[in-house]
């Protein structure tokens, strides 16, 4: 329950900054890489914007369809 309530608080906070410039907790560059948007780690909790901002999937659907593939073999991990 505490990692429900932790996630979505952090999710709506991340989510409802996307556009501003100034950023109550700024996006990482920590975790390496140009694939899979903007990256977010908060409280061990990792957070990401699929979105193709490096033109690396062919537009934002490409992007969507990767990061799906991703949670798909995340939760065969499981």
């Amino acid at each position: 329950d505490d990692f429900i309530e932790a996630a979505s608080t952090y999710g709506r906070i991340i989510i409802s900054e996307r556009y501003l410039s100034v950023k109550t907790i700024p996006p990482t560059s920590a975790l390496g890489g140009a694939a899979g948007g903007e990256k977010y780690l908060v409280n061990h909790i990792l957070f990401k914007f699929a979105v193709d901002f490096k033109g690396l999937y062919g537009g934002d659907h490409g992007a969507a369809k990767a990061a799906g593939q991703e949670l798909k073999g995340l939760m065969a991990y499981y």
